[in-house]
């Protein structure tokens, strides 16, 4: 399928992106907090074959991001987790950075992978891949951003954005302001609109064609170990659609990260920023979200590793994909969703 095509398809109304593209370190270091010990390739298997093969996942996700391991990776019984993705309708998505290396003023980082990129991008593809992602970073201190990253960042994500393009490939842009620290709302807005113009300047420069690119930010929250009073859902909407200002109109499809907030929070902050664009009558950017751990981390702790529990975590991600469709329709939780059937909103996993 071609790029316009595959961008139809991930933009589709009422559906996300759901990420389950964690390294396996990252995913190892998750598999031990809900008690598997000594966690391998085979666990990480069997949790990527839950998410994949879940029944009506279809319903609410346009798109799953994959690490490279689980690309090639197959069921139990054999079947190329790509196929039961492509039968579904569902388009695979791959992370292709490679991590994070030192940069700018210490405890800065930006992200590596540009070096031997088209060769793995062609390969991707040729896997099924209908897009990309990847991920830099912004950590707030009294000292950072440096104007150093978030010039390097913003270089680093516009050239593997046009690799990407070359290669066939949708490109998600995901610059991240990090929100496991104490900053306050103004601090991350101005931040966030900071990293946001650096990257819009460079996408142009690249020759980015920005009709065909996901933007994946973060919303304009406090920090989570802020002290002080959170910012409601409608402060967030607002803070974050200021922020967006920075991006032309061209980019299509902003698909929220979530940042490590909580199901119901990223949910009801989707919800508003949905509601303000529509009272804005602004129809020409899709707002949805692209959610890692606010629509996983549930069904983790259910399932736990034991084959008899598959089935409640299934239900879970269900019911959680499910929240954000509404979220990104700016509907209420519990209200009709928009073209789904047989959805489980309130999944009984026991």
């Amino acid at each position: 399928m071609t790029i316009e095509q595959n961008m139809t398809a991930l933009s589709e109304e009422g559906k996300v992106i759901l990420a389950a593209d964690e390294s396996p370190t990252t995913m190892n270091g998750r598999l031990e907090k809900v008690g598997i010990v000594n966690p391998t390739e085979t666990h990480r298997r069997a949790w990527r074959q839950l998410i994949i093969t879940t029944p009506g996942l279809s319903n609410f996700v346009a798109g799953i991001i994959l690490h490279p391991e689980t690309l090639s990776q197959a069921t139990t019984d054999g079947r190329p987790f790509t196929g039961i993705l492509r039968a579904a309708g569902i388009k695979t998505g791959v992370k292709v950075d490679t991590g994070l290396e030192d940069f700018g003023k210490p405890g800065e980082q930006t992200t590596k992978g540009l070096e031997g990129l088209p060769a793995r991008l062609q390969q991707y593809a040729a896997q099924g891949a209908a897009f990309a992602k990847w991920r830099a970073v912004y950590k707030i201190t009294d000292e950072t951003p440096s104007d150093a990253i978030f010039t390097e960042n913003a270089k680093r994500l516009a050239a593997y954005a046009k690799a990407s393009q070359d290669a066939g490939l949708i490109p998600i842009v995901e610059p991240e302001v990090l929100m496991d620290v104490d900053h306050s709302f103004g601090r991350n807005l101005k931040v966030t609109e900071y990293a946001l113009a650096h990257v819009s300047e460079q996408l142009l420069k690249h020759g980015v064609n920005l009709t065909q690119i996901i933007l994946k930010p973060n919303m304009v929250t406090e920090g989570a170990s802020y002290v002080g009073t959170r910012a409601t859902p409608n402060q967030v909407a607002a803070g974050t659609l200021l922020a967006l200002a920075e991006i032309p109109i061209d980019v299509p499809m902003i698909a929220f990260l979530s940042g490590g907030q909580p199901e119901e929070r990223v949910n009801a902050n989707l919800m508003a920023i949905n509601q303000n664009v529509r009272n804005a009558q602004n129809d020409g950017q899709r707002f949805t979200g692209s959610f890692g751990r606010s629509l996983l981390n549930a069904a983790l702790n259910i399932w736990k590793g034991n084959p008899d529990d598959v089935g409640a975590g299934q239900r879970t991600i269900l019911g959680s994909t499910a929240r954000a469709s509404m979220a990104s329709q700016g509907r209420p939780i519990g209200g009709p969703i928009g073209g789904a059937t047989g959805a489980i909103l309130h999944p009984q996993v026991r």
